[in-house]
């Protein structure tokens, strides 16, 4: 118990406070970096058939043409980011409420 009162603490006393998360995260709030699934082929099935990306992991880190490059990542941070709003949607939010009033109790 005086663990964790050492730890709410430090994290109450704290300026900031950074999250980091391997690709769970991401799949768990719908973006899966490995699928070579339908949601890639209707969004990146070009590049899948003119360059051979099977998911989006390998499109981030293939080597294509500066415009192609550009379009990859547009897509992808159209899709992701501003319709579906990753770290900033209700699922995220409610989780880091919920930390907030237990570490208050």
């Amino acid at each position: 118990m005086d663990e964790i009162k050492r730890i709410t603490e430090k994290i109450n006393n704290a300026d900031a406070i950074l999250i980091g998360a391997s690709n769970g995260l991401s799949i768990t709030e719908g973006l899966n970096l490995f699928a070579d699934d339908a949601e890639f082929e209707v969004l990146f099935g070009d590049f899948k058939k003119k360059y051979g990306i099977k998911c989006i992991l390998q499109g981030m880190g293939a080597r294509l043409p500066e415009e192609e490059k550009w379009a990859f990542w547009s897509r992808l941070i159209a899709d992701n980011i501003k319709e579906k709003s990753f770290g900033l949607d209700g699922t995220l939010e409610e989780k880091l409420k919920e930390l907030q009033v237990a570490l208050e109790m």
